[in-house]
């Protein structure tokens, strides 16, 4: 296909990502052939708030991917978050554990099939274009977006899974984006409220952020996700003291192109984020920036900023070389890499090789942190009694609706034939028991902690980890499921701990453990 014989509109077009809206398209629009014909756009991004509505089921899904496809002149790049699989596209897909499961297993040709398996079930859907993996590393524990969704904080190791996971995914038909240049998880800020910072001096960035994502573009990686991140330590172009994120300057777009020489596409993350719209006071001309930045395609721009493009290039307020080069290398996406057609739902879809990496990345991920009295493996046949405390609560938010996670926990000790006691008001508990009564009365205690979100808790939640630390630890484990953080910052003198993650398969793998029918492989993955 040949996008320089594009109209000057139409080349435009290919740099917008829009959402796969076909109520909005047929409603503004009249019709999505209309909407495609107006404005050819270049990619398609299926969006979760569109998907947690109930009546797009995989099916229709597939239909409206391929109807937009249809309507298009140029064919479409269709994105998803599949950073941990397919799962929220449809619940036939497989429910794999989150990245961060790699940096536990520390396997590359586990990371290999693991990028295989989400390719699989995206290509039966019709998704071409991962907006994943995750470059990102977890080096604030205070950080609330990036958490399981890296893979550690030692770059050596992101490296290594990385680059494995970035050649299953394109050598099956799924191109890749690395997310979120110049790298997430060095502050506390959220860039969907506010731009966050890249805080490392030039060396520390070289040595660590940009070491992952040079490993990534060894492997191939066809597009990098630039995010609303400054990174001061090489931009020059502040703004009243302030640095502008990533998407909107050049220094930082030089960086990623010109010093790094990444030759793939760089995406905007989502131009709705606060990190962004903020920065300049006008949206639309914060739009028409970043691209004169260096942007090549945008993630969910108005599509009327194709217009004003067209204006700034007509006028030579941007010269055309810029559209020229974003062109390129959107031509390389489609035209050398990317698959546009539609896998086989009955080949794909749950399959046995799906099922079989979650099942391998979950045995080997769960890890015994700490277990100085050799309380595991426990007895089965003295385990007559275990009291489960959360110490927070997971709302696994699926396609499948919202499942309370503890639930499944408890329901996996009385696998083993425990009476199970599910408390999830520890605190309400402690106001009428002594711990002498508690130790009399159970077997076993076991604290779960759902550590998938940002330090620290709620004070309910802290009390109840308090809980943990006054009573008989010869009876008590500590089991966190997310970001092992919390290991260290709320239990550092536990005697049991393990640590696994909020997966049906990781915690059904560590319960098993925990009774002696399994291993514990994993190693904990952050240094």
């Amino acid at each position: 296909m040949d996008l320089n014989n594009l109209s000057l509109h139409d080349k435009i077009c290919q740099m917008l990502v829009v959402k796969l809206d076909p109520e909005k398209h047929i409603r503004k629009y009249g019709s999505i052939r209309n909407f495609m014909e107006q404005y050819p756009v270049g990619g398609l991004f299926i969006a979760r708030e569109i998907l947690f509505d109930d009546s797009y089921d995989l099916q229709r899904t597939r239909e409206l991917i391929a109807e937009y496809q249809k309507y298009a002149k140029i064919p479409l790049l269709v994105a998803a978050d599949a950073e941990s699989g397919a799962k929220f596209l449809a619940k036939e897909f497989t429910e794999l554990p989150p990245p961060m499961a790699l940096g536990s297993a520390q396997d590359e040709s586990l990371a290999y099939d693991y990028g295989k398996a989400i390719a699989k079930e995206c290509r039966a859907i019709g998704v071409n274009w991962s907006c994943a993996p995750v470059c990102d590393m977890i080096m604030n524990r205070y950080n609330e977006i990036v958490r399981t969704r890296s893979i550690s904080n030692d770059p050596e190791l992101t490296a290594k899974m990385l680059a494995q996971e970035i050649r299953g995914f394109q050598e099956h038909g799924v191109l890749t984006t690395g997310k979120h240049f110049p790298g997430d998880g060095c502050d506390a800020r959220n860039q969907h409220i506010v731009c966050s910072v890249n805080n490392l001096s030039k060396e520390d960035w070289m040595n660590s952020y940009g070491r992952v994502f040079q490993a990534a573009f060894d492997a191939g990686m066809a597009s990098v996700m630039v995010g609303h991140i400054s990174v001061p330590a090489f931009q020059k172009d502040a703004v009243n003291g302030v640095y502008p994120p990533a998407t909107l300057s050049k220094d930082a777009i030089d960086l990623l192109k010109n010093e790094l020489g990444f030759k793939g596409v760089a995406l905007t993350d989502a131009m709705d984020m606060g990190g962004f719209v903020r920065w300049i006071y006008s949206r639309k001309d914060a739009e028409v920036e970043a691209f004169k930045c260096g942007i090549d395609m945008m993630l969910w721009p108005r599509e009327e900023t194709s217009d004003l493009i067209e204006e700034a290039l007509r006028k030579g307020e941007i010269p055309m070389s810029r559209l020229d080069d974003a062109i390129e290398r959107i031509a390389f996406l489609k035209n050398t890499i990317a698959d546009f057609g539609f896998g086989s739902i009955e080949d794909e879809t749950g399959s046995a090789f799906s099922r079989s990496v979650s099942e391998r990345l979950a045995e080997r991920s769960s890890t015994l942190a700490v277990n100085s009295l050799g309380l595991i493996p426990v007895k089965q046949e003295e385990v007559k009694k275990v009291r489960i405390i959360t110490a927070t609560e997971c709302m696994l938010n699926t396609r499948d609706g919202n499942d309370r996670f503890s639930d499944f926990i408890a329901d996996e000790f009385r696998k083993y034939g425990a009476e199970v006691d599910l408390r999830r008001e520890w605190d309400v508990y402690l106001a009428d028991f002594e711990a002498g009564e508690i130790d009399r009365d159970y077997d076993l205690i076991v604290y779960c902690v759902y550590a998938n979100s940002a330090l620290p808790l709620y004070a309910r939640e802290l009390v109840n980890i308090h809980s943990a630390q006054r009573f008989d630890n010869e009876k008590t484990i500590v089991m966190v499921l997310g970001t092992p953080h919390y290991l260290s910052e709320y239990f550092p003198m536990a005697e049991t701990a393990i640590h696994t993650y909020a997966n049906h398969q990781c915690a059904a793998d560590a319960i098993a453990a925990i009774y002696g029918k399994k291993a514990f492989t994993g190693t904990l993955p952050i240094r």
